[in-house]
């Protein structure tokens, strides 16, 4: 999904792009907006070098996006 979402966003072709990720297990829907990843790709265009994005564990909380928080009523029979 961030392939096409960034080629789309840079008119790009997604072949030009490649996305590589370690497993990052379940998400829950906390992972499916791509937020930082556009500011790789321009500094990539910029340097015409390969960039690599890692965050920190506070920066993945601070940068990236959440979900609302619940209330759930439960009945167990």
């Amino acid at each position: 999904m961030v392939k096409e979402v960034l080629s789309a966003l840079f008119n790009l072709s997604p072949a030009k792009l490649r996305i590589m990720s370690s497993y990052v297990g379940g998400g829950f829907g906390g992972k499916v907006s791509v937020v930082v990843e556009p500011i790789a790709v321009l500094l990539a265009m910029k340097s015409r070098k390969p960039v690599r994005l890692v965050l920190t564990r506070e920066e993945q909380f601070v940068d990236s996006t959440q979900r609302a928080g619940i209330i759930s009523h439960l009945k167990m029979e």
